[in-house]
Order: C-alpha cells, then structure tokens, then sequence
C-alpha cells in the first residue's frame, strides 16, 4: 500500500519514523540522486539536511506499508 505525502509533511514524517522506530513503513521520494524513474527510500541520519521543498529536485514523495 502506498499513500502520497504532500512536501511539506515529508521531513516531519521522517522525523517521526524516527522517534518511533517504524520497521514496517518506508518514506520514499522520487527524484533522489536525479533518478526521475524509481523511488529511493530516505532515512532520517542521511537525508534529515535534503530540500524537501525544492519543486525540481524532489518530485514525488510517497509513504510505503
């Protein structure tokens, strides 16, 4: 299952992930390394500095169950 996540919920949502240690729930975006096709999973230690708001960089986030 697969829910899309506006932009700007995308870095508190992977704040949360965090804190609550989600094993079964993955935030992805589309966009990640400039790969416009496939969606990479973001974790907080690597990804908490991206810009989640950046129009072009990020075009799609989505959360994984």
């Amino acid at each position: 299952m697969e829910v899309n996540v506006s932009r700007r919920f995308a870095k508190p949502i992977l704040f949360l992930f965090k804190i609550l240690g989600c094993q079964k729930m993955l935030l992805v975006c589309k966009g990640y390394s400039e790969d416009y096709e496939l969606f990479t999973e973001l974790n907080w230690d690597e990804d908490k500095e991206l810009d989640f708001n950046s129009d072009t960089q990020y075009q799609d986030f989505r959360i994984w169950l």
